[in-house]
């Protein structure tokens, strides 16, 4: 018994009360009719020539069609129903409920006895290895190929220390000799000037840097054309050259530096 069937009962109750006060004023009514000895036909428990009132409309609605629709709509075992409380769903990936579920890869997975199988077939392998040696060079022939790679072999020609000498002319030995002296005496010069901390090594610096441009054109460029004439194997100016390329990168680096700092 809950507050369902109490209201259910309220209602039922009124009802009949409903009824039993309508049923009253209506005999009150004819009675009154008879007593002036005046009938007044109804059609339907309504006055002809009037409208029905809300008594009259309870009248011609039995209450026992009112019970059976009661009963239809409202039952003594259905009750209230409880307010379920709200669960918190905490979630540990959200990536998983978002997207949906991700598909299972395809992964095997090794187990100890297929670690323990390959062993097995590894050292099986290695106890019935045995060296093949039909691709490898006889002694004769090794020898022969070990003499032609030698120094003064047939596969080194031009490569020793005293054929170039024989090849370089002695004139042209002694301008590369004094281009190198007179070249490393002027890198000596510019690269005592690093780090540039005063004013004057900033102009000393860019002195030096001049200087090795004019050496460049007109000793090194010279000489290394004049020597390209003879065809020799080995370019005799590339050291040098490779040592103007490091001085020119430095004071390039310098100046860079510099105009960053001013601005």
């Amino acid at each position: 018994f809950n507050h369902h069937s109490t209201m259910v009962l309220k209602a039922c109750t009124k009802n009949s009360q409903n009824a039993q006060s309508s049923s009253a004023a209506d005999n009150s009514v004819q009675s009154s009719d008879t007593q002036n000895g005046e009938v007044t036909p109804k059609v339907n428990g309504v006055v002809n020539g009037e409208q029905g009132s809300s008594t009259s409309k309870e009248y011609w609605e039995p209450l026992a069609k009112k019970q059976k629709m009661q009963e239809k709509i409202h039952m003594d075992d259905l009750g209230d129903l409880k307010s379920k409380k709200n669960v918190n769903l905490h979630l540990h990936k959200m990536e998983g409920y978002l997207h949906g579920p991700t598909p299972l890869m395809m992964s095997r997975y090794t187990t100890s006895e297929d670690l323990v199988q390959s062993s097995e077939s590894v050292m099986q392998d290695v106890y019935q290895w045995s060296p093949d040696l039909s691709n490898v060079l006889s002694g004769s022939q090794a020898i022969v190929i070990l003499s032609e790679l030698s120094p003064g072999g047939a596969l080194m020609k031009g490569t020793s220390h005293q054929e170039l000498n024989q090849i370089v002319p002695p004139d042209v030995q002694e301008e590369v000799k004094a281009n190198y002296s007179a070249l490393l005496e002027l890198l000596r010069h510019f690269w005592t000037c690093f780090p540039v901390s005063s004013k004057s090594l900033e102009e000393k610096v860019v002195k030096m840097k001049s200087t090795l441009e004019r050496f460049q054109m007109a000793k090194l460029i010279p000489l290394k054309e004049r020597l390209q004439e003879y065809h020799y194997t080995v370019n005799l100016t590339s050291h040098m050259e490779e040592l103007l390329a490091a001085a020119n990168r430095k004071f390039d680096m310098w100046q860079s530096r510099k105009s960053t700092v001013k601005r």
